[in-house]
């Protein structure tokens, strides 16, 4: 059946482990939205495809059976993912993005549950589909061991390592196998760009913190005073200028009263006219 559902847009491309464990993830979100009538609530773009329940319903299935002890129990989990992956795998084309690791969760599923021959014909196709799965490399190195296959899983740890070599797993399959393997390097930093030569870039001036105008007084030219020898001198050495006095000598505290000792008369009195002569 057709079902509209949601999924990321960071798992176009399946050729990265990140990305199968990404989509592993997602589905334990899916399948909570999806049981509760809920997918609308999930962020992200739907989508149509093919059997994407019974995907993630392999998926939780199978980390439980990582953990079930019950034998019955883990015979029925074993069964159940290899039913729910059967039907995706029966739906979709074999280039969909997701099919590696619908038959490396089969894989992995088959052999906790014993089954040797299923489970390395699963891994095979997982790694026909993706040959850069270092999750399939990884458990079919471990059936390897189990089947007693020493130089076979020494191969394929060989082989995972040298395209993920910081992958828990393999690493410690390579300590138990006494393979050497380099520590991965750490990201180099991003360098930018070099200038061509002789193309220097012009070097600007910060610009000047704007000022407040109101908070600038305006500037006066300052007085120029003539030295001695003609040539002007500069405003530094120029005595500073005495305030002018304030009233007159006879009444200091009033600036505009008339001085009463001055001979000239106030503005006010109409000058006197001269008789004419008898």
């Amino acid at each position: 059946m057709l079902l509209q559902c949601t999924f990321m847009s960071g798992l176009a491309q399946a050729s990265k482990l990140a990305e199968y464990m990404e989509m592993n993830s997602y589905c334990i979100d899916f399948l909570k939205a999806y049981r509760s009538n809920q997918l609308n609530s999930l962020p992200s773009r739907p989508q149509y495809f093919s059997g994407l329940t019974h995907y993630c319903n392999a998926v939780e299935a199978l980390n439980k059976l990582y953990s079930m002890s019950n034998p019955q129990q883990r015979r029925y989990l074993v069964q159940t993912v290899v039913g729910e992956t059967g039907y995706v795998i029966g739906h979709n084309p074999e280039t969909h993005y997701f099919m590696p690791e619908a038959y490396a969760l089969r894989g992995r599923a088959q052999l906790l549950g014993k089954q040797m021959p299923q489970a390395e014909a699963s891994l095979y196709k997982a790694l026909q589909l993706d040959p850069q799965h270092v999750g399939a490399m990884h458990t079919l190195a471990s059936l390897y061991l189990e089947s007693n296959r020493k130089a076979k899983a020494v191969e394929t740890v060989k082989a995972g390592v040298a395209i993920d070599p910081a992958h828990k797993g393999l690493r410690r399959l390579a300590r138990e196998l006494g393979i050497k393997v380099e520590d991965p390097k750490p990201a180099e930093p991003v360098q930018p760009p070099m200038q061509p030569a002789g193309k220097t870039p012009p070097v600007t001036d910060p610009a000047p913190p704007p000022s407040d105008p109101a908070k600038q007084a305006p500037s006066t030219p300052a007085a120029t005073s003539m030295g001695s020898d003609g040539k002007a001198a500069d405003a530094k050495d120029a005595p500073p200028s005495a305030a002018p006095p304030t009233g007159t000598p006879t009444n200091p505290w009033c600036r505009f009263c008339p001085d009463p000792q001055s001979t000239d008369r106030p503005a006010s009195t109409p000058p006197s006219v001269p008789k004419a002569a008898p």
